[in-house]
């Protein structure tokens, strides 16, 4: 998402490329990822010719406050006194 979010759209080869070296993974786990992230509405994927671009379907800053509220509402089902446990 970072890489995008830097780019703000990009190809699955640009995508790899922009990784930094320990991260860059096979061609095809990087379009795995990024075809979940789509899946899951955090991306919106073109196709252009051949390739597919990818882009952002949400800010950074919204992907923030989902998850401080994803967070929230989880340690807030715990019983009183027990943190949440993870799912």
């Amino acid at each position: 998402m970072r890489v995008l979010w830097r780019l703000q759209s990009g190809t699955v080869a640009q995508v790899r490329d922009a990784l930094p070296p320990r991260y860059r993974g096979a061609y095809t786990t990087v379009q795995t990822v990024l075809n979940r992230l789509a899946e899951r509405g955090l991306l919106q994927r073109q196709r252009h010719g051949n390739a597919i671009v990818y882009r952002p379907g949400i800010s950074e800053a919204e992907y923030v406050v989902r998850t401080i509220e994803g967070m929230l509402a989880g340690a807030s089902s715990a019983p009183p006194g027990r943190p949440s446990s993870p799912a």
